[in-house]
């Protein structure tokens, strides 16, 4: 049996390109980019408003969030999806050259990223370096926010794609009892 390997990509950056469409160029994902650079030129230019979230409980939600995008990502692997269902799906898009695949598993590493992404701004924000330059500290108090909401939306849609999952694969059980 002559079988060609499939070769998967593992760099989650290819990852989250491939999946952009069902990850980055979400709406909220989009709003709150935009809100970002909005934010960030109104506080280099009018230095206002300040205010100061409590870091030590956006940290502790990085690692929450973390980790249910870990426990939302296995019980998709493995209580949804069987492993040949996952195999099947890498061969197609090897075939048609599609990215269903990427697109199954993007938006869990994109989530997983924005919840990295708030720790490390937390981590640094934390370290007072900062608190010299008023408008950057204002930014990153403003980033901080920012992040975890879209952590929050995204997190959020990636439950409602796991039920719709779930309610799939019911359906298709059913279907084949018939």
């Amino acid at each position: 049996m002559n079988e060609k390997n499939i070769g998967l990509e593992i760099g989650i950056f290819k990852i989250i390109w491939y999946s952009r469409k069902v990850t980055v160029l979400k709406w909220y994902n989009i709003l709150s980019t935009g809100l970002m650079m909005v934010g960030t030129v109104m506080f280099v230019f009018f230095k206002e408003p300040k205010f100061s979230p409590n870091l030590s409980s956006f940290s502790t939600v990085a690692i929450t969030g973390l980790s249910f995008t870990l426990a939302l990502l296995i019980a998709t692997t493995k209580n949804v999806f069987e492993e040949e269902d996952l195999k099947d799906l890498a061969k197609y898009d090897e075939k048609y050259n599609k990215f269903e695949f990427y697109k199954l598993i993007g938006p869990y590493i994109y989530t997983a990223l924005l919840w990295l992404i708030l720790g490390l701004v937390v981590v640094l924000k934390s370290t007072n370096i900062f608190s010299k330059i008023l408008f950057l500290n204002s930014v990153l108090n403003f980033w901080i926010l920012s992040i975890f909401a879209m952590g929050l939306c995204n997190l959020f849609d990636l439950i409602i794609s796991n039920i719709q999952d779930l309610i799939k694969k019911i359906e298709r059980g059913l279907d084949d009892e018939k």
